[in-house]
């Protein structure tokens, strides 16, 4: 009687010892499964850094560009002297004004 319950003790640890053994395989496909994840998602972190890293340089640089053709355009809208005295000379010279020689009432009628 002793025997016989030591024997379908004996069957029952096997079967959970086999139960056990399946499970950890399962368990090591499952990990180095989610170990393989982990090691991509760190390749693509890794990428996209990189590509932050680069775009961060490109605007740093088109800031720059766009700051000095903002100061470009601000030093072409202030006129230099010599500008103003030329356009006044034209304004002063062009048809139509006192020193042109020929008035507007003129040219019309002609």
């Amino acid at each position: 009687m002793e025997f016989e319950r030591l024997q379908n003790t004996e069957r029952e640890l096997q079967g959970l010892v086999v139960v056990q053994r399946n499970e950890n395989a399962s368990l090591k496909v499952e990990n180095q499964t989610l170990n393989d994840m982990v090691s991509k998602l760190q390749d693509t972190v890794n990428h996209l850094r990189d590509q932050n890293r680069e775009l961060h340089q490109k605007n740093l640089g088109l800031e720059q560009t766009i700051k000095l053709a903002d100061s470009w355009f601000a030093f072409d809208e202030s006129s230099s002297p010599n500008e103003e005295v030329a356009n006044k000379e034209s304004i002063a010279e062009g048809p139509g004004s006192s020193q042109s020689g020929t008035s507007n009432a003129k040219r019309i009628s002609a």
